[in-house]
């Protein structure tokens, strides 16, 4: 039998044998067949993994301001909701995306020219909440919170009735967001989402500080990899090589305070008491910052003021007589809040080994 033959003796067995399948095989290859319906539960499974991620606004409230009013939906958990401001004739529509509402919520006449501010589910993820007018078209705009956002609500008039606005606005609360942080200015100069930055940074947000209880920068870097303390300069200065790279003397990478070099011999130790967060650039960045190391840099970015009141004392005790007392105090100046003020002191008193 010539090779040609034996190949085609051989496929037409395998078909055969194929055919020849018992009624028990054929249920149990059909068993192993994926429907349609399977599909729909693997959808409910991603809808219900999505809805974790969802914001739940147990509660709305309106509160009279100087300039209107102020809608303010309660949250549990800081977070940055995003609304999605447009108009509608004489009504502002105020699309809340990734967020949930417990209950709906409406009012009649909060003012002499709002009729009816109403919030209801938009969509699964998404709530609606809508401003009437008698005249002209309201206007919102996103007020800084810790937690909840508020929107501050000014009547419209007949002046500005014609006018037709879409708005997209983002909460700029401040970065108590857990341990992501989203954005960073390092590796850009500019604040910038991290995953669209063309350098590897990786930031050490306040919650990360506080949760550990750090009391020095050797402390806090240490939950970023290829970063490593090297030594102290009699004990005040730190020393630090990234990715493998620092001077053989002890001479530290580049640190920064707020994007700018800071230069100089033997400087005190960067204090964390007055950080925001720890921002760390690896891989080269001369280009950006000048004459540096290539394994990278640090940068430490300070606490900034906030438009709401603050204020928090804190002490820490320790081994080797270690009495670390703190305060932070921050707020408006003024009452329309364009002067801000933050004010940090720290005392700390610790022996050696």
């Amino acid at each position: 039998m010539k090779l040609d033959q034996f190949s085609q003796h051989f496929l037409l067995s395998g078909l055969m044998m194929a055919f020849m399948a018992t009624p028990a095989q054929s249920e149990e290859l059909e068993n192993k067949v994926l429907r349609l319906s399977d599909i729909e539960a693997i959808s409910q499974k991603a809808e219900l993994l999505l809805s974790q991620n969802l914001t739940q606004i147990r509660g709305i409230r309106v509160e009279s301001s100087e300039k209107g009013l102020q809608i303010i939906l309660e949250t549990d958990t800081p977070t940055s909701l995003q609304p999605l401001i447009y108009t509608q004739e004489n009504t502002l529509v105020i699309d809340v995306l990734d967020a949930v509402l417990t209950e709906e919520f409406r009012v009649e006449n909060p003012s002499n020219n709002i009729t009816e501010i109403r919030a209801t589910s938009l969509d699964s993820d998404a709530i609606r909440i809508t401003v009437t007018s008698k005249t002209g078209i309201p206007t919102a705009q996103v007020i800084p919170s810790e937690i909840n956002l508020v929107l501050g609500l000014t009547a419209g008039d007949t002046a500005t009735s014609q006018t037709q606005i879409e708005i997209i606005a983002t909460q700029e609360a401040q970065q108590s967001r857990g341990y992501f942080v989203p954005n960073a200015s390092t590796g850009t100069r500019t604040d910038t989402p991290i995953i669209e930055t063309p350098f590897s940074v990786q930031v050490v947000p306040q919650q990360v500080i506080r949760s550990q209880q750090a009391t020095n920068i050797q402390e806090v870097l240490q939950n970023v990899s290829s970063v490593v303390s090297q030594s102290t300069s009699q004990g005040r200065s730190a020393n630090f090589n990234i990715r493998g790279f620092g001077n053989p003397l002890g001479t530290s990478v580049p640190v920064l305070r707020d994007g700018y070099r800071v230069y100089g011999s033997f400087d005190p130790i960067p204090e964390v008491a007055n950080l925001e967060q720890v921002e760390v650039l690896k891989g080269p960045s001369s280009i950006l910052y000048g004459q540096i190391q290539p394994g990278g840099m640090i940068n430490l970015v300070s606490k900034k003021p906030l438009n709401e009141p603050f204020a928090e004392i804190e002490l820490q005790l320790g081994n080797y007589g270690l009495v670390r007392p703190r305060f932070d105090l921050s707020g408006p100046l003024s009452r329309d809040g364009q002067f801000l003020y933050r004010l940090n002191g720290l005392y700390k008193h610790e022996w050696s080994f």
